[in-house]
């Protein structure tokens, strides 16, 4: 990263011509919540000893339908309410009953039916598998807040303070209201998340737990947390700003996390029964400096270029969104080991994220040209032999932007892309298994690079059994019904 306020030139940054700024600028803002990949060098080779074999049937329709036909799982595509309404997912038990997390992605974060359906697995793997945490691609801290008062919030309220509002939606709230309900039982579904970026929810909670021992330093944080957002999103703050505020903010933070140790003792009494409270805060600081020293600084760094002289980053250590995905692979790393150490967890983010080897994916789209490992990729192995990851897939409909704005799915698809052969199901919507698949002629495509695409628009080129466990398929997309403005 860029350290002591040195700018860096030449040998760590690629320049561009001024018309790329704008391109550059508005992928780069749309990335902190729905990051676009990187282009990589080439897919990789099945390793296994059928390589000539998958080769050579590469490209069979015919023997894809049939396997399709016989293998695909056919699941509802919209929430039932029926006497069974887990009838058709009894499928996954064998598959996922020895797995410790799953992984539910999206390649768009707005499709009604992946809320659907990923809110009606959560339900399923709460009630029938043991499963105990959803965690879900927003701040870990402000759901660490929502769900400590969960029995004083309804649903919808937890929902809007603990994830962003892409997941704004009547699907996700049915979910929520789940949670909301189960959290006076003796197996309630806790609330987590993964992400740095922050919402208001931990910022509220903390303010009012410090003014019960301090109302000075409750202030003080509530004026901090305000620089933070600032610095993690406005696109006002400048990297020259940056550079001069931020010695302030850290100094500040720094402060405040010596109050909270000199004073632990009455601040835990103010919250008996929350005795972990300090130390999360503690972590929360911790972070907060982190964050301003690099994702901050990569951020206000790329913002603040002339467009005539627009130079990219060309080390992943330098680019914003690699250094959030390295810290919400930290932050589920956490979560399980050290949150949750006994507890089986559920992940709801995108595709991008949590797909397996991101750096192998090949993008016409270039975002920076950067290989970019992602969290499903930068978790230690330790836990990536505990997770079945499972990426979702639409064929045609309608998707929303993070603004909401509609997009249609492109079309026509490419007769070997992901999406065609799934297709070849004859159904509505498709769980198709690959982590316990060996190949044949029916499912070489899975083990060769296949097209596909990124939010319904943008063509990326993988191996799918190199990048999820299993893939949720759906044949026609809508756009969510979403509950605020």
């Amino acid at each position: 990263m860029i350290r002591n306020g040195e700018k860096k030139t030449g040998t760590n940054r690629k320049r561009w011509t001024s018309w790329s700024k704008p391109l550059m600028l508005a992928i780069a803002a749309c990335m902190t919540l729905f990051p676009a990949n990187a282009i990589r060098a080439s897919a990789e080779e099945p390793a296994n000893p059928y390589v000539e074999m998958i080769r050579n049937h590469a490209n069979n329709r015919s023997e894809w339908k049939a396997w399709m036909r016989e293998n695909a799982n056919p699941i509802a595509s919209v929430p039932t309410r029926d006497k069974d309404e887990f009838a058709d997912l009894q499928f996954l038990k064998p598959l996922l009953q020895n797995q410790r997390i799953v992984m539910l992605g999206e390649s768009s974060h707005g499709v009604k039916e992946f809320n659907s359906v990923k809110a009606r697995l959560v339900r399923f793997l709460h009630q029938e598998l043991g499963f105990d945490v959803v965690a879900f691609e927003s701040g870990w801290a402000d759901a660490y807040a929502v769900n400590a008062q969960a029995t004083s919030l309804s649903g919808l309220e937890m929902m809007k303070k603990s994830i962003f509002p892409v997941w704004h939606t009547k699907e996700v709230q049915s979910l929520f209201e789940y949670i909301r309900k189960q959290a006076e039982t003796d197996h309630p579904l806790e609330l987590a998340g993964v992400d740095m970026q922050p919402m208001n929810a931990f910022t509220d909670y903390i303010k009012k737990w410090l003014a019960e021992v301090d109302k000075k330093q409750a202030e003080k944080w509530n004026k901090l947390e305000d620089n933070y957002s600032d610095a993690v999103y406005s696109p006002e703050l400048t990297w020259n700003e940056l550079k001069k505020k931020r010695p302030e903010w850290i100094q500040g933070y720094e402060e405040l996390k010596k109050f909270v140790r000199l004073r632990r003792v009455e601040l835990s009494a103010a919250r008996p029964d929350r005795p972990e409270l300090a130390s999360i805060l503690e972590r929360a600081i911790d972070e907060r400096i982190r964050v301003l020293n690099d994702f901050a600084e990569a951020r206000t760094w790329l913002y603040s270029q002339d467009e005539k002289t627009f130079e990219i980053p060309t080390s992943v250590n330098d680019n914003f969104n690699y250094i959030r995905d390295l810290a919400m692979a930290e932050h589920l790393t956490w979560l399980a080991e050290e949150m949750y150490p006994d507890k089986k967890i559920i992940v709801w983010g995108h595709n991008y994220h949590l797909r397996k080897q991101n750096t192998s994916v090949q993008d016409d789209l270039l975002y920076m040209g950067l290989p970019m490992p992602t969290l499903g990729e930068l978790l230690p192995d330790r836990l990536k032999d505990q997770v079945y990851s499972v990426g979702l897939y639409m064929y045609q409909g309608e998707t929303a932007s993070n603004t909401r704005e509609a997009v249609k799915v492109q079309s026509p698809h490419d007769p070997g892309s992901l999406e065609a052969i799934m297709k070849l199901a004859g159904r509505d919507a498709v769980f198709v298994d690959m982590k316990h698949q060996r190949p044949n002629v029916g499912n070489a495509w899975m083990f060769t690079p296949r097209k596909s695409l990124y939010w319904g628009m943008l063509e990326e080129t993988f191996i799918p059994r190199n990048q999820y466990d299993g893939i949720i398929w759906i044949d026609t997309a809508h756009l969510p019904d979403y509950i605020d403005s």
